[in-house]
């Protein structure tokens, strides 16, 4: 995923302002900042993970392995012929 400066800068004002994550100035250099998940936003990062592989188990119901893997590997392919 490629996002421009003004866009990651905005998604994380946005995530901010949700108390999801917290900004800090780096200890070296002040014009260097960090990003960490607050509680909060560690709690939704967990509920999001589990939601996800749910979603992913359903979807997989029915297909064996080794049709899955066939299907990763053709979509990676793809990907980077994209890139």
């Amino acid at each position: 995923m490629h996002k421009d400066k003004s866009s990651t800068a905005r998604l994380i004002r946005d995530l901010e302002s949700q108390e999801l994550l917290c900004r800090a100035t780096g200890d070296k250099d002040a014009r260097e900042k960090t990003v960490h998940l607050t509680e909060k936003g560690k709690i939704v990062m967990k509920q999001a993970t589990g939601l996800v592989h749910q979603v992913l188990e359903t979807s997989y119901t029915g297909i064996d392995a080794e049709e899955l893997t066939i299907c990763r590997n053709v979509l990676r392919q793809a990907y980077k012929n994209l890139q």
